[in-house]
């Protein structure tokens, strides 16, 4: 059994896998943050606070932005998932 402290980063290489992660995340009631349905720092910082997500679902374009990234580094993150994305 593994057991996470923190939140695990979820990067899935199509928004359909996207979404089938986050009906997997309701169906077994694990709270998830979906950062591409936020717009703003302060939406990231308000709603992972609200939240307290174990699962943090985004895509590489998301996590690309500096104040996504300055947001996540106060997290305690405990295991990145990146599936087959292309990063620069």
């Amino acid at each position: 059994m593994i057991i996470f402290l923190g939140s695990a980063i979820v990067i899935p290489p199509l928004q359909t896998i996207q979404v089938q992660m986050i009906n997997i995340c309701k169906e077994w009631k694990i709270p998830y943050l979906n950062i591409s349905e936020l717009s703003t720092k302060e939406d990231v910082q308000s709603k992972l606070e609200a939240v307290k997500p174990k699962v943090i679902i985004c895509s590489i374009e998301d996590i690309n932005k500096e104040e996504i990234q300055a947001s996540l580094q106060l997290q305690k993150i405990s295991y990145i998932a990146i599936d087959e994305c292309q990063v620069r």
